[in-house]
């Protein structure tokens, strides 16, 4: 029996050698890869793609404002009839005033509703990236479990040794006693 608990408590401690190197590179690759992403960032690159770029997006968008610019010209057009009507079509000169001052309207709303979008768009991307940025981190705090599962293997092992008599010596005692307090904080 005593030889069991030996062997019990060799392969628990290398099982949990092994985890724990493991999980710490993982975790440490993961934070490496956190920093290259900050860097990036810093550079004023992109960590992932800007799906405010995408085709299917801007697509999308040109044709909300193509639309709303439509809407635009068919006030001014509407504008231009009253006009016509009020003074029998004989009044020319105001019809083409109103002409070029709907061009104007349209051109600048088309101005205003691209710059929004712009500076919208580049706000979004930029939370975006940041999240796309500290997404390594995940993983390395998903690492945690692993590690932490090793331990208590190992404290399960010395549990054993201390069952079966093996440890149950002065100076066994404390350094089990030490490493098994270590393995539970």
């Amino acid at each position: 029996m005593a030889r069991l608990g030996v062997a019990s408590n060799t392969a628990a401690n290398k099982t949990y050698g092994g985890e724990a190197t493991g999980a710490y590179n993982t975790a440490q690759g993961d934070i490496g890869q956190f920093n290259t992403n900050v860097g990036t960032l810093e550079k004023g690159g992109n960590v992932a793609a800007n799906p405010w770029q995408n085709p299917a997006y801007l697509s999308n968008v040109n044709r909300l404002q193509s639309g709303a610019l439509n809407a635009e010209a068919n006030a001014g057009q509407n504008q231009i009839a009253q006009l016509n009507r009020r003074t029998g079509g004989m009044n020319n000169t105001a019809a083409y005033g109103a002409q070029q001052q709907i061009t104007q309207n349209t051109q600048r709303l088309a101005d205003q509703l691209s710059a929004e979008r712009a500076a919208s768009d580049y706000n979004k991307n930029v939370q975006y990236q940041m999240g796309m940025a500290t997404l390594p981190l995940a993983g390395a705090q998903a690492e945690a479990p692993f590690y932490g599962s090793s331990v208590q293997g190992q404290g399960d092992a010395l549990r054993n040794l201390t069952s079966t008599g093996i440890a149950s010596y002065g100076p066994w005692n404390a350094v089990i006693q030490g490493i098994t307090r270590g393995a539970a904080a």
